[in-house]
């Protein structure tokens, strides 16, 4: 409210015994700072708002205690060429207490290990030039000592699988982009008795889908990370189209059970893309993605030949749900 008039909000975090503040863009408190209320508050350029409240520690955060404890002091040798992804994970490694060194090839890898190979965990990038993942595996696995736990990570889902990694005697394997929490759980898992951080449903176990084809027509590069990753929680590998006309050349290529189409794209929209479809014959189920809920978006979906349609945000279980109505 202008100039602190809104009392309910002060006084929802008062009952909390916690404070509230504000601060305009020219520095000033509006409230702890003078014991009263500032007019600098109310200007062309907002305002910062910012409070504290106090919360009661949950079973998570000792749960987590607990299996930072369990992870803490081992050793990590990181095996990537991007620099930018080995600062990402030696951050985290670095919050969990993993101490962890950085080489950028398989040459590299290689002759740090002939020196030096006390590691309990090396993570190993699978798009590395002039040698892959399962080479440069190949060329160090008799450097590495017998605690010495691999994980692979890899953007490539056609050659690296699960079995392909199981097979070469690979311990771990993870697509990016890599989840925290899941990373964590699964280094203690290769270490440790498994443990159950907190009641999740396993999404594997309540809905199952067998090699189907999924394709995801989307252009925004986040949206199509959530994708992925929402699908993949369900063991499946989808393909990506940046806008209608890849999608429409990928169905030269491909055939596919059920395709997710954004509304709003360059070179070919989807509502477009679903027409051209429909004319040349196309009876591919496709569920529309559009931030766009109002009933009249809806009814245009449908009416291009849309099967149905999820609003962005979407809850995955809704996109599970659908999966399962029209593939089962």
């Amino acid at each position: 409210g202008r100039n602190g008039e809104d009392a309910t909000t002060e006084y929802v975090f008062c009952i909390e015994n916690g404070k509230i503040d504000f601060l305009d863009y020219d520095g000033q408190y509006a409230f702890g700072q003078t014991n009263g209320y500032s007019n600098n508050i109310i200007n062309d350029k907002g305002s910062i708002f910012y409070f504290l409240i106090k919360l009661k520690k949950g079973d998570l955060l000792q749960q987590t205690i607990k299996i930072n404890k369990k992870i803490e002091g081992k050793r990590a040798l990181i095996i990537d060429d991007n620099e930018t992804n080995c600062f990402v994970l030696n951050v985290m490694l670095k919050n969990w207490g993993i101490k962890a060194q950085e080489v950028y090839n398989g040459l590299q890898a290689e002759n740090h290990l002939k020196n030096y190979n006390d590691y309990d965990l090396i993570f190993l990038d699978y798009n590395m030039p002039r040698y892959n993942g399962y080479q440069v595996f190949d060329k160090i696995r008799k450097l590495l000592k017998k605690k010495t736990k691999v994980i692979m990570i890899s953007s490539n889902y056609t050659e690296v699988t699960q079995k392909e990694i199981q097979r070469r005697g690979i311990d771990s394997l993870f697509y990016k982009p890599i989840k925290q929490s899941d990373l964590k759980r699964n280094i203690v898992d290769l270490f440790f008795e498994k443990i159950i951080v907190s009641p999740q449903i396993n999404n594997k176990k309540k809905y199952q889908f067998n090699d189907l084809q999924i394709l995801v027509v989307e252009d925004n590069i986040i949206n199509q990370k959530i994708a992925l990753s929402v699908l993949k929680q369900v063991n499946i590998q989808a393909d990506i189209a940046n806008n209608g006309q890849e999608a429409l050349d990928k169905f030269q290529q491909k055939q596919y059970d059920l395709v997710f189409m954004d509304i709003q794209m360059p070179i070919l929209d989807g509502i477009e893309t679903v027409k051209r479809m429909r004319d040349l014959g196309m009876q591919t189920i496709v569920i529309a993605m559009t931030a766009n809920a109002m009933k009249g978006d809806m009814e245009m979906c449908l009416k291009a030949g849309m099967n149905d349609y999820i609003s962005k945000p979407f809850k995955k279980e809704k996109l599970y749900e659908l999966l399962k109505k029209y593939t089962a």
